[in-house]
């Protein structure tokens, strides 16, 4: 069972109906999981099920932190021990 493509389409379906654009995003090889527009507004997100090992959070935040602007940058995640963070200016939920 593809628990983390689930919960990509759960986030995706929260954001278009909170009235956002959603796009996926490339950076350098790397995916950005969702591009979330509305108006002037930007955020980036990244959804995984569980950061549980170093190279799923290495995957995570790398993308996001190649990207050069101030707007904000998420990684969604269902860690209940991971509390809400904020490294190299993104956060976690």
């Amino acid at each position: 069972m593809d628990i983390g493509g689930l919960l990509e389409n759960v986030v995706h379906q929260e954001l278009l109906s909170r009235g956002y654009k959603v796009s996926i995003g490339k950076s350098g090889d790397c995916e950005v999981g969702f591009v979330v527009t509305r108006g002037e507004e930007i955020d980036y997100y990244q959804v995984c099920y569980l950061l549980s090992s170093t190279e799923t959070i290495h995957r995570e935040f790398s993308v996001l932190r190649a990207i050069s602007d101030n707007h904000p940058k998420t990684v969604l995640s269902m860690d209940r021990l991971l509390a809400p963070q904020n490294s190299d200016g993104i956060n976690t939920t």
